[in-house]
């Protein structure tokens, strides 16, 4: 268990990093909050309507550099973004309400809340529900289900790889992480395979190191990847490299 200090600093830090990402997006103006799950055990990211986004402390273990945590971090951002996580939480509530939701979420906790939880204009209102919002974070794994469809997990990875050119990373980074992992098949067969993964934000960069207006133009060897702060190593532990399918769970 983290020290409160230690807890706080890295807090701090995934919400920097996150911020500045989440300010290249085109929804700046949302009151954007980064935090992080204390799951030592699951590779996962997750995020919410209104600007939530939380990692599992599993996964802060598996990154090698603050280019791959941005990659996590603009993924998840971008799944905000997209509305793919408000689309993701109306779709939960629905399903639970008809008595169709997925084995082991029916009678659980999130499920009973996601039930009596209002709507608001046809979206799910959490801003006046927090109490909602604390029960989705504990119950991480159970609204996990099979992820978002496939092409919203590749359209996430566009504007993520945007995202993390605007902050000047190196998107190769994330890719790197994303092949370090088995990316689909199984469970999770909604999600792409890495290989398909990595072939779209190779293409991305290239036609942006490519792009013959000077303006739009990205100079790939001026790309960073800082080195994670000594802080951030010394709250997450030592690094733990993912197995099996990597999870952002929704």
């Amino acid at each position: 268990m983290l020290s409160g200090a230690a807890q706080e600093k890295l807090s701090t830090y995934v919400n920097t990093v996150g911020r500045n990402l989440a300010m290249q997006s085109p929804r700046p103006e949302l009151g954007w909050t980064f935090g992080v799950l204390n799951d030592t055990k699951r590779f996962n990211a997750l995020s919410a309507p209104a600007g939530y986004v939380f990692v599992t402390h599993g996964l802060l273990q598996g990154v090698d550099n603050e280019a791959q945590l941005a990659g996590v971090l603009a993924h998840e951002i971008a799944h905000v973004v997209l509305k793919h996580a408000l689309n993701q939480y109306v779709s939960v509530k629905v399903s639970t309400c008809k008595g169709d939701a997925m084995v082991g979420v029916g009678k659980s906790v999130v499920a009973s809340a996601l039930k009596n939880a209002s709507l608001l204009d046809g979206r799910l209102d959490l801003d006046s529900d927090t109490g909602l919002m604390g029960k989705m974070v504990d119950g991480t794994v159970e609204l996990a289900g099979k992820g978002h469809r496939k092409d919203e997990e590749l359209a996430a990875d566009a504007l993520a790889v945007e995202l993390m050119l605007s902050a000047g990373y190196d998107p190769g980074e994330f890719s790197k992480l994303l092949g370090q992992t088995s990316g689909g098949g199984g469970f999770w067969e909604n999600h792409p395979s890495a290989k398909e993964r990595q072939g779209q934000i190779k293409s991305i960069v290239e036609a942006r190191g490519n792009n013959a207006d000077p303006l739009a133009r990205v100079d790939v060897a001026a790309l960073q990847r800082p080195v994670l702060p000594a802080s951030f190593t010394a709250a997450v532990g030592p690094v733990k490299k993912p197995t099996g399918v990597a999870k952002d769970a929704k």
